[in-house]
């Protein structure tokens, strides 16, 4: 008995989130879709190249709306200006309110520092102000950013001040920052001012 009740609640939970084929939904064409009722989020694989809130999304790929169907995450078909920032075709991008979340391909300049790209969804992510402006980001080469060696890694996020000044980032090297000393792989704080914290 305990078991044929969780084969019928297994049964039940898979039906919630059961993918369907070759579909329309909230105007766009997918090979594969579900709704996920728990996140109530669309998920699908898109059956043709799509134009969601300006980006236009890549065919055969994974895009996710939300569920007013404002786009969530999708991997770009053609490139994406974003002020004076080239997003490349074959970016995941994830728009956000205040932001958009990119994970670029390759290495791509972002400006004046060159944003780690590790392909995928789920790779280094770099952050942008809907004007363009670096918010969060890894990068690619140990970088001097306002006089500061900050260190190249996937584990050492960059952060700016939306002034373009630094905010945080690991030390390369050892440097001394208005009279305060940091070491090797010791987190650099800093105000808007440049001030360390």
């Amino acid at each position: 008995m305990r078991k044929s009740a969780l084969i019928i609640l297994f049964t039940l939970l898979a039906a919630c989130d059961a993918w369907e084929h070759d579909v329309e939904r909230g105007g766009f064409s997918f090979s594969e879709y579900r709704f996920s009722e728990g996140a109530g989020v669309h998920i699908g694989r898109l059956a043709e190249q799509a134009n969601a809130d300006g980006f236009i999304c890549a065919e055969g790929e994974w895009a996710h709306f939300s569920g007013d169907w404002s786009l969530e995450l999708c991997r770009l078909a053609t490139p994406y200006r974003l002020g004076p920032i080239d997003i490349a075709a074959g970016a995941w991008v994830r728009p956000r309110e205040d932001r958009l979340i990119v994970a670029f391909e390759r290495d791509t300049p972002c400006g004046h520092y060159m944003c780690r790209g590790t392909g995928g969804s789920k790779g280094a992510q770099t952050a942008l102000d809907w004007n363009g402006r670096l918010l969060e980001f890894f990068l690619a080469n140990d970088t001097q950013i306002n006089g500061v060696p900050c260190r190249a890694s996937l584990i050492a996020i960059v952060q700016l001040h939306p002034n373009g000044g630094l905010k945080r980032c690991v030390a390369a090297n050892a440097v001394t920052v208005r009279g305060r000393p940091y070491a090797p792989g010791e987190t650099v704080v800093l105000d808007d001012a440049g001030q360390p914290q």
